[in-house]
């Protein structure tokens, strides 16, 4: 079997199609990267943001000095304006301070005080999505005050947070786009007008079940690997490789509300993992059983982006597909929303979470096997009758 699954591999490395899908699929990753890293600026970097707030103070300070002379020494209007130019001089020599501690990689200071403005954010008039971004900035800025570390710009560009990034945001509709069309070559590639000729090679249907789906999942690991792995090189080079202990927001349900809390990225790596090798096992299957039942290449594509993809995106807008959506393995494509409990946060479905999404696969992917070898052996019952 194994010679068989080599040579399956073989045949789809050696593709035209399959090196130019790659090629477009890192291209479009670049672009994308060079767009988000477009978004760097001061408002994003922490030391930016405070000497941003530094020049702000600095000119109303102006301002008011200017204004104090109006006044004659003594009066009340005077007394008032030189208690808020001072109040105003106690604040810009604190974000001074704040620039030093920064720049001598003192952190606990600076967490510190990002820390309290944040808690006073808490009892101003803010709107629910306001107050809901401020609480998770907050448990932020708390866990970094208890583990101090180089604040990371809220811009994606190191190489942890390109690669968080593109695994929320664009990898999972680009990169299951990209696996199924090769998915779909490498199954349909068998199939001479209609006839599948590697029926007739000595394997039994389940070792060939076996060897085509290990196949396919050996290729989308691969591929999955080498575009992590051109990214991460790239952001590294560029802005450095980011820090896996950095917190990292996440949502889970506790009495039918959700709420934010963070966690160190490297807490949901593993699980993140799991699922996308439980996904990309699925999907092998998935586009088998249709080219089976197609057994042309266009037609399978596009019956399995329509059911995989379109099933993916039709959750976000459908409510009554949002309600079970927990049970339909599209919604798993996005594994790391899965696994921080956004995918839950964004169709209120606290039942979409890592455990629930093993079993959905996991019966889902044994769910398509008995079909596929049921319809193996349909098969040959048929030929034999011939």
């Amino acid at each position: 079997m194994s010679s068989t699954v080599f040579f399956q591999l073989k045949k789809v490395f050696k593709s035209n199609l399959t090196l130019i899908s790659i090629f477009v699929l890192a291209f479009i990753t670049l672009g994308l990267y060079f767009m988000v890293s477009n978004s760097l600026n001061s408002d994003t970097s922490l030391e930016g943001s405070i000497q941003g707030n530094i020049k702000i103070q600095k000119s109303i300070l102006a301002q008011g000095e200017k204004e104090l002379k109006k006044y004659s020494p003594g009066s009340k209007n005077y007394q008032a304006k030189q208690k808020d130019v001072k109040n105003l001089k106690n604040k810009v020599q604190t974000n001074l301070d704040l620039i030093t501690d920064i720049k001598h990689n003192n952190w606990r200071p600076v967490y510190k005080k990002q820390l309290a403005s944040f808690t006073k954010l808490n009892g101003t008039n803010l709107s629910y999505q306001e107050k809901y971004q401020t609480e998770a900035f907050k448990k932020r800025f708390a866990y970094l005050k208890e583990h101090p570390m180089p604040y990371e710009s809220d811009a994606p560009v190191t190489g942890v947070q390109a690669l968080l990034t593109f695994n929320t945001d664009f990898w999972p509709l680009l990169f299951s786009l990209i696996i199924m069309f090769i998915l779909a070559y490498l199954y349909t590639d068998s199939y001479r007008n209609k006839l599948d000729i590697d029926s007739v090679t000595p394997q039994s249907p389940l070792q060939r079940l076996l060897a085509s789906s290990a196949a396919g999942f050996t290729t989308s690991i691969i591929i999955f690997c080498l575009v992590s792995l051109f990214l991460f090189l790239i952001a590294s080079l560029l802005f450095g490789p980011g820090n896996i202990q950095y917190p990292y927001i996440i949502f889970h349900s506790i009495h039918q509300k959700f709420v934010s809390d963070v966690v160190p990225t490297s807490s949901l790596l593993f699980k993140n993992f799991i699922v996308q090798i439980f996904s990309f096992l699925f999907i092998a299957l998935f586009v088998q059983l249709v080219a089976k039942l197609v057994r042309q290449q266009l037609p399978t594509l596009l019956i399995v982006l329509f059911l995989m993809i379109g099933g993916s995106l039709a959750t976000t807008f459908i409510e009554p597909l949002s309600r079970i959506a927990a049970w339909l393995p599209s919604t798993y494509l996005g594994a790391l929303k899965v696994v921080s409990g956004q995918m839950a946060n964004e169709l209120n479905n606290p039942g979409i979470n890592f455990n629930q999404g093993i079993v959905t696969l996991t019966v889902g992917t044994l769910l398509l096997i008995m079909i596929l070898l049921l319809m193996d052996q349909l098969q040959k019952q048929r030929t034999g009758a011939n």
